[in-house]
């Protein structure tokens, strides 16, 4: 069903907190009109609990939490992929990875290839383009290249943050990381589009890379605090300075916008920080579908004819967030059809958390293969790489994901398993099957700077994460 601002205007405080009272959902607004300018914010490698709307005391984010407390806050936000490339497609299209396809391949003369974007899907971009939306995106991370067809859809791709080359060939955090990758750099850019558009509805999707590291040139660290201080440390500073960018770009955009505006903000995956996370050789970083890779904060801030405030404590994925969209701006959220589903129902104050509903995510890596199933407060995580195993957390009595129950020793369990591997397979028999695309020496430099190993030949782990 389209959202039309006279039939949102329905919806009255009364029916918000009679939801509150199911407990599903915390509100005192609901949305009034389809928002005319959309900004998607994703803080690559950003877990949620650094975050204090998701509970952090650290301080980190006081401009998202003032967002947050203002906006609406989904708790249990998940990414369908434990890293980068996947999320951000699965992101962009609505859809599962083992549906869209778009991954790491390798063959044994092919070296390190990924797979891009198949033409034949539609991008959350190009249904907005369709809908009269000047589109635009502002990328700091060499995995969104133009070349990788993630750009899809958008009239405007900057990916220049990070440069080509630099003075010492030998180092290869100094041929791309420079001053310019950082968020300073790319609010420059996205207030200068933002300040020359005339469209009257613009959609920008903004990638910071700040908390993802490395930190050569970052502007927000000394000489000696780039030498001396430890990964968590200089993660935790990044943290610190991209909210403030984040804060920064939602007051301009106001300023130069108006109050019509919705800001989502998000990321990717998260990232190994604390020994539960590392507590067994599956919970590996950038490979696992742990939840400190999966949980991701999902905050929508706005306002003007839109304007959402809440908490929502059910399960849902950042593979919603393209219907959603497309449902608030008056599409039809079932065509193309998406593997997300459309939260307006949520935040409309019409919904209350169903335990039935299913999350998927999955990490096609041959390193660390394994595919997963929420289902309320269970996951199923089945790992086909390194080794074969099936394993069952539950998540409310054990959040770290320590102690897997006995897997396959119940029908139930047995059943669920069953279930994700028909899922994942009906899944991947629907996905377009891309062609290879080569990695130019430039990118695979990048990626090294990144600190993934990419080497000539594919091996038993494949090109991952080192640190």
């Amino acid at each position: 069903m389209a959202v039309r601002p006279r039939s949102l205007r329905r919806w009255t405080r009364s029916v918000a907190f009679l939801a509150a009272a199911l407990g599903g959902i915390s509100c005192t607004e609901v949305p009034q009109g389809p928002p005319r300018n959309i900004v998607i914010v994703l803080i690559d490698q950003l877990r949620a609990d650094r975050v204090g709307a998701y509970g952090s005391r650290l301080g980190l984010t006081p401009e998202i939490d003032s967002l947050a407390r203002e906006g609406f806050v989904f708790e249990r936000a998940r990414s369908a992929a434990p890293w980068t490339y996947p999320s951000v497609v699965s992101l962009l299209t609505g859809l599962t990875p083992a549906r869209h396809g778009a991954g790491r391949l390798r063959g044994a003369e092919k070296g390190w290839w990924i797979g891009p974007v198949s033409q034949n899907l539609v991008t959350l971009a190009e249904r907005l383009q369709a809908l009269g939306f000047e589109t635009a995106g502002f990328v700091a991370n060499p995995y969104l290249k133009p070349g990788v067809g993630v750009n899809q859809g958008f009239g405007l791709w900057r990916h220049d943050f990070v440069q080509s080359w630099a003075s010492d060939p030998a180092n290869s955090h100094a041929k791309w990381w420079q001053a310019s990758s950082y968020a300073d750099s790319v609010n420059k850019a996205v207030l200068a589009w933002a300040a020359s558009s005339s469209a009257p509805r613009r959609f920008a999707y903004v990638h910071y890379i700040d908390a993802h590291g490395p930190w050569d040139a970052a502007p927000f660290l000394t000489d000696a605090e780039k030498r001396d201080l430890s990964y968590g440390e200089k993660y935790h500073r990044g943290i610190h300075y991209v909210d403030a960018r984040v804060g920064e770009l939602w007051h301009q955009l106001r300023r130069l916008w108006g109050d019509d505006l919705l800001l989502i903000v998000t990321s990717d995956h998260g990232q190994a920080q604390r020994p539960e996370d590392v507590s067994n050789p599956l919970k590996e970083n950038k490979g696992s579908l742990h939840d400190f890779n999966l949980r991701v904060p999902l905050i929508l801030a706005s306002h003007g004819s839109m304007r959402v405030r809440g908490r929502w404590h059910g399960n849902v994925s950042l593979v919603d967030v393209a219907p959603t969209l497309i449902e608030l701006v008056g599409g039809d959220p079932h065509d193309p059809p998406f593997e997300g589903q459309s939260l307006v129902p949520i935040l409309e104050g019409r919904a209350s958390p169903s335990h039935e509903r299913r999350i998927y995510a999955e990490n096609r890596d041959r390193g660390l293969a394994s595919q997963a199933l929420l289902l309320g407060q269970d996951k199923y995580v089945a790992v086909a790489q390194p080794v074969r195993g099936h394993f069952h957390y539950h998540l409310e009595m054990d959040p770290d994901e320590m102690a897997p129950l006995l897997s396959r020793e119940s029908d139930e369990e047995r059943a669920r398993f069953q279930e994700l591997a028909k899922s994942v397979a009906a899944r991947r028999a629907l996905a377009p099957k891309p062609a290879d695309v080569q990695l130019d020496p430039e990118v695979v430099e990048r990626l090294r700077a990144l600190g993934y190993t990419v080497g000539p030949e594919p091996n038993a782990q494949g090109a991952r994460k080192t640190q």
